[in-house]
């Protein structure tokens, strides 16, 4: 049997060895390390301390600007207060032109309420309530005087307090009852839309 080497014989190389290192090479790579993390310690403390004074820039900016607003919003409420001021006078004005003609109309009303058989002595207002003392020839007609005062806009609950009779044919009478006032009503119904 015959034996064929196809391999090539192995030949050994000498690959070059590093030197080895020496204890100034160590030292040197060592300060080389040490020097890079110092700069690049400075280097980002640097850019730290920017970016903190821009910060800071900023806040103070920032707390301007506040301030500014402050003074604004406190304009804007000196507004507001003088804004409701006004529309309070503006209320209160309406509301006088509005009762500037209920006492005509509450005259008028009554006027038109008396019967031919009952008189007033005395009308007296106090806020929306009314009192009236007089005298009629009838009771009838001081129902009626009630009665007529009640279907007005002008009057609500009116009532008869108090009847005496003094004569054969007259009586003393009192009514008691709200006046109202229509006109406002109907401003503040519509108002309340």
């Amino acid at each position: 049997m015959i034996e064929i080497n196809l391999l090539t014989e192995q030949r050994e190389v000498a690959i070059p060895r590093a030197a080895e290192p020496t204890p100034m090479t160590g030292l040197l790579l060592g300060l080389g390390i040490l020097g890079l993390s110092v700069v690049l310690t400075v280097f980002f403390y640097f850019r730290t301390e920017n970016y903190i004074n821009e910060l800071k820039e900023q806040v103070v900016s920032a707390q301007q600007e506040v301030d500014r607003l402050q003074e604004d919003l406190r304009k804007v409420e000196e507004l507001e207060a003088r804004k409701r001021a006004a529309d309070n006078r503006f209320k209160a004005i309406e509301a006088l032109a509005k009762n500037r003609t209920l006492p005509v109309h509450v005259l008028m009303e009554l006027s038109r309420a008396i019967t031919e058989l009952a008189w007033l002595e005395s009308f007296e207002v106090s806020g929306t309530t009314f009192r009236a003392t007089g005298r009629a020839r009838q009771e009838r007609a001081v129902v009626d005087l009630v009665d007529n005062l009640n279907r007005s806009p002008y009057f609500s609950g009116v009532t008869l307090s108090d009847w005496r009779l003094e004569k054969e044919d007259i009586g003393r009478f009192m009514i008691r009852g709200n006046i109202v006032n229509p006109i406002a009503q109907a401003s503040a119904s519509e108002e309340g839309e």
